[in-house]
């Protein structure tokens, strides 16, 4: 087990009774497997109280003997490797790459995502005009989602990264040309005007939880989850049901219930379990379970 933290990382033995904090400069680290190996990156503006420092970006490579291996760094000059002279902004993921290494990408003017042998941008997963980058609650599915025409947003495609490559699960025809995906798209999810989704994949079918914001400043007023598989899809209505103890909670700390009348789902909130999927969020009392059907 690994965290990741504001100042460094540390991992959890296999005992699972003492943690080691690694041997790194301190920084507000992402973490990721690829190649049998623990991967992290720093970068981007850093805050430490009143003062910020840009530290430049960088990867580190994680040894079973738990010694960071610098792979690349946007300070390192004259460059020693590839990455030196691409790396840049602020990491926010770190995936598998058929390459044998890392895929590592970052927030920046020009998100991207490159390569941690060759420094190179693969083009299958840098394609433009698909929309925002999101994470889901599987360290290796990417969500990509764009606006449309007002009436909120809506998922352009699904990828997930495995140490072969790069899987298209699902793509939608309206705005993706690549019609390769291993599952049809719901033309359903279409017609839902979403605010914003959670995506969560079991290795098998994909969970999808769709909500929109109408009447509320931020909060779920409607939900449908869709699970899609090979032979098709099911949709489910989802309704968060407003705890009389949340508005007790509420009014005891002089907040105003209405603003939280509605629950805020996490992005990478909807997880995958063999009983079903879990949802977790803000404004919500715990978290919401939905079995199996």
């Amino acid at each position: 087990m690994v965290v990741t933290t504001n100042s460094g990382v540390s991992i959890l033995d296999g005992p699972r009774n003492q943690w080691t904090a690694l041997d790194l400069p301190p920084a507000r680290y992402v973490a990721g497997v690829a190649a049998g190996d623990l991967w992290v990156a720093a970068g981007g503006t850093q805050s430490a109280g009143q003062t910020k420092d840009n530290a430049g970006s960088r990867l580190f490579r994680i040894g079973r003997n738990l010694m960071p291996k610098l792979v690349g760094s946007s300070r390192r000059r004259p460059p020693l490797h590839p990455l030196d002279s691409a790396l840049k902004g602020t990491p926010f993921v770190i995936l598998p790459s058929a390459s044998g290494g890392a895929l590592i990408g970052c927030w920046g003017p020009d998100s991207t995502f490159l390569d941690s042998k060759t420094g190179i941008p693969p083009e299958a997963a840098n394609r433009y005009g698909l929309g925002d980058i999101q994470l889901s609650s599987h360290p290796n599915v990417i969500v990509r989602t764009k606006p449309k025409d007002g009436t909120g947003k809506r998922i352009s495609r699904i990828l997930l990264f495995e140490p072969d490559g790069m899987k298209l699960l699902l793509s939608n025809p309206q705005r993706d040309g690549d019609q390769s995906a291993k599952f049809c798209y719901p033309a359903a999810m279409d017609d839902f005007a979403a605010r914003g989704f959670a995506v969560a994949w079991d290795g098998s079918k994909l969970g999808i939880l769709a909500w929109s914001s109408k009447g509320s400043p931020w909060g779920a007023t409607a939900a449908k989850l869709f699970v899609i598989t090979e032979d098709g899809h099911a949709e489910f209505d989802v309704v968060f049901p407003f705890a009389e103890t949340m508005i007790n909670r509420l009014k005891a700390a002089h907040r105003d219930p209405k603003t939280f009348q509605f629950p805020h789902p996490d992005p990478k909130g909807l997880i995958a379990t063999p009983q079903g999927y879990v949802i977790t969020g803000l404004a919500m009392e715990g978290f919401w379970f939905l079995p199996a059907h």
